[in-house]
Formats: C-alpha cells, sequence, structure tokens
C-alpha cells in the first residue's frame, strides 16, 4: 500500500528546467564551451550540477574547475529564478490535498540552497516531512541512492513509496530504489517515461484514488 509520496523538485514542483538550461549554457559559453539543448537533456537532465559538469567535461576533453564551474552556475541560477520561476499549473494543489493522506518527501538532485529558495518561495515548507538534496548523497540519479535513502529515512519500504518524476534518470532512480514512480508529461515525453508504472499528463491527474490504485 502506498504510504508515502516523494517528489523531485526541478520540473516537477517548478518549471525551471529553462532556467537551469539557460545557465548552464552560459557557463558553459563563458568558458568557450557551447551547449545545445539534446546535449543539454543527456548531461544535465535529471541529474546533479557536478556530475553534469564531470560528464559534459570528459566527452568534451575540458580541463576546468569544477568548484568554480557550480559557483558560476548556482549564482546565475538563483538571479534568473527570481525573473521566471513558476510553479507548475495545479502542483501546490497537488501537495496540500495529498497530505491529507499520505507522508510527503522532496529528493531533488538540486543543492540544498536552491531548494531551499523553492520551497519557500512557493510557502511549501511545512508541506515535506523530509527533504533530500544533491549535497545528501554520494551517487546522484539515475543511482538509486536518492529515493532508496529517502525511504530509509521516512522508515517505510521502498515498495511503499511513489515517486513523482519528469526525467529518465529520476524514473531510472526510483524504479531501481524498488518504489513505484509516476512520470508526469511536464518537460520531458512520455517515451522518455516508458520505465514509470503510469505516466500522467498534469496535476489534475495525480489524485488520492491513483495512488491507491497503485497499492
Amino acid at each position: 500500500m502506498i504510504r508515502a509520496v516523494i517528489f523531485d523538485m526541478n520540473g516537477v514542483i517548478v518549471d525551471d528546467e529553462h532556467v537551469h538550461e539557460h545557465a548552464f549554457r552560459e557557463v558553459l559559453e563563458k568558458h568557450g564551451a557551447k551547449l545545445g539543448h539534446e546535449e543539454y537533456l543527456v548531461f544535465f537532465g535529471g541529474r546533479t550540477d557536478a556530475d553534469g559538469f564531470r560528464s559534459f567535461m570528459e566527452k568534451h576533453r575540458l580541463s576546468l574547475s569544477l568548484q568554480s564551474l557550480l559557483k558560476e552556475k548556482a549564482d546565475l541560477y538563483l538571479d534568473l529564478f527570481y525573473k521566471e520561476n513558476r510553479p507548475f499549473p495545479g502542483v501546490i494543489e497537488a501537495i496540500k490535498s495529498l497530505k491529507k493522506r499520505f507522508r510527503l518527501a522532496l529528493a531533488s538532485s538540486a543543492t540544498r540552497r536552491e531548494i531551499d529558495l523553492v520551497l519557500k518561495s512557493y510557502e511549501l515548507e511545512q508541506y515535506f516531512e523530509l527533504v533530500l538534496s544533491a549535497e545528501d548523497v554520494k551517487k546522484g540519479k539515475p543511482d538509486p541512492e536518492p529515493y532508496r535513502k529517502t525511504a530509509e529515512f521516512l522508515k517505510i519500504p521502498p515498495s511503499d513509496c511513489a515517486v513523482i518524476e519528469d526525467s529518465r534518470n529520476g524514473v531510472l532512480s526510483a524504479k531501481a530504489a524498488g518504489t513505484r514512480c509516476i512520470g508526469i508529461t511536464t518537460s520531458h515525453d512520455a517515451s522518455d517515461l516508458r520505465e514509470a508504472d503510469v505516466i500522467i499528463g498534469n496535476f489534475r491527474e495525480l489524485t488520492p484514488e491513483l495512488l491507491l490504485h497503485m497499492s
């Protein structure tokens, strides 16, 4: 039986994938590297910033300071967030509704600084009893560690947790951790989420009845 719902954040709660892409592209261009949309999805979609930069630099044989890149990107993201951030339609209402029936947690590839900014901006801090960030894991998505660790902290078997994800790396992480997974097509096509147990198109479809039916 589903007892807990674990949300991803970027591309699920906050419509900011374009903000992240803009920030990554601008930082890399500053250092003489080009980042196209497809490469952004491959190297950075659903992954921690550190994992994305490492993979990108390895692929393109770049020798840059990872810590400098991370700081530049984080600072630029925060500047852009205040100008361009918005929650997905219906997500705040869905969170409030689900909180009445399930325990809620958040497991994101974002930094703690970014997570705190989003939750505070949307006044959602009180709805999540546990928040796991990129700094809390050794291996990011698609490794199962983020969702496995979240279930452990909740003291709930992974099979009793439902994860809400928008990226293939996130879906793979959730399934490898042994959780149920609902893919939502907010930022990726349904074909990218095909390993999910259920795929929905918007938050009106994310109901307690859907989750109970998955049990």
